[in-house]
């Protein structure tokens, strides 16, 4: 007896058929009009259409990055040159290597800037420069200074001083500074809460 070919669809993308065998027909014409019958299921070769991918890929706001600043060269050119090269505004997360001279300046605006020659160590090397003057100045928020940068360093007897930029900072060997670029900065003002003590 011949049987009919019957399509089934699986989970996956893949048709799957087999082969069954029909019942027992009771005369002639319940079997051809049984054979004649369009099969179900699918057609052969037949797929699930592709679903189109919604998820959206968004390039990261922030990237970590290496600077290396060659011997005599003044770190703070460097960041600049890079932060204008890159069109981004960058912190400095981290610092190592020699600084061949300094200059710093007290934080108050009517100090005099000052001048150290090492060669120190360096130790930490902090702050942030703002490239174009371009952030999101979020309510509350007062705007950042354009470049802030702090220092703290270590002589050869083990005597550490730290101080704010106030000029160049020369480079001695292999100085390299980890940063973290920014194309699109905000800026936000933080609150503090004061928990209140009801006893």
């Amino acid at each position: 007896m011949n049987t009919n070919p019957m399509m089934f669809s699986s989970d996956t993308d893949s048709t799957v058929s087999f082969q069954c065998q029909p019942p027992p027909s009771a005369n002639h014409s319940t079997t051809a009009s049984s054979s004649n019958r369009n099969p179900r299921g699918r057609p052969l070769g037949s797929k699930n259409k592709p679903k189109p991918n919604t998820m959206s890929i968004t390039e990261p706001s922030a990237k970590i990055a290496l600077i290396h600043v060659p011997q005599g060269h003044n770190v703070v050119e460097s960041i600049m040159d890079f932060a204008n090269r890159e069109h981004v505004s960058v912190t400095i997360l981290s610092g190592s290597g020699t600084i061949a001279s300094v200059t710093l300046h007290h934080p108050s605006r009517d100090s005099t800037a000052f001048t150290l020659h090492g060669p120190f160590a360096l130790v930490s090397f902090t702050g942030t420069y703002v490239y174009n003057d371009h952030y999101t100045l979020n309510t509350g928020a007062t705007p950042p200074p354009r470049m802030a940068f702090g220092i703290s360093l270590c002589t050869a007897h083990g005597q550490v001083f730290q101080g704010v930029v106030g000029g160049k900072v020369i480079a001695g060997k292999s100085l390299s500074l980890t940063v973290s670029t920014y194309k699109n900065l905000e800026i936000y003002k933080c609150h503090h809460e004061v928990k209140q003590d009801n006893n």
